[in-house]
């Protein structure tokens, strides 16, 4: 898979082999937007603040990572994927919303798994190793775009 910028500050995935098709579905696979959003809502300790999380902050933010999700799903089948894909053209105004659900998947990955430094252990099973690389990888991608907007032409 190749990740190259383009001249309007977007960005477009090129794939390579199979693989990556997998790979990119497995985005949209692992995430969990109504999980995450759960997740962080139980981060707020106090009753009083937390009650209107739920009735006013929740809906919207689980709403956000939809729709977040929903362009990244747009993106994979606008391109395609099977015996000849197309490259994926992402512009600038997609970036954050392949951000969010890289980070969506990955968050919702390592809190499935519990990850730590111990995972290439010849004694873990495949499902948690290859959880782990799609992790890394997600990681990786949400470093590029983050790169890309930061020193994208209009910022």
């Amino acid at each position: 898979m190749k990740l190259t910028p383009t001249l309007d500050g977007g960005f477009r995935i090129d794939t390579e082999h199979d693989g990556d098709w997998v790979l990119l579905q497995s985005i949209i696979d692992d995430a969990d937007p109504e999980k995450l959003a759960h997740q962080l809502s139980e981060s707020i300790a106090s009753s009083e603040i937390s009650e209107d999380w739920r009735d006013f902050v929740l809906p919207d933010l689980i709403e956000g990572f939809n729709s977040d999700l929903a362009t990244v799903r747009e993106a994979l089948k606008r391109a395609n994927g099977g015996e000849n894909p197309e490259p994926i053209h992402v512009p600038p105004k997609e970036s954050m919303a392949w951000y969010s659900s890289l980070n969506q998947a990955r968050l919702n990955l390592e809190e499935c798994f519990h990850f730590d430094l111990n995972v290439a252990s010849k004694h873990e099973d495949i499902a948690r190793k290859m959880a782990f690389l799609r992790s890394r990888i997600y990681l990786e991608l949400q470093s590029l775009i983050l790169d890309r907007a930061l020193n994208a032409p209009d910022s």
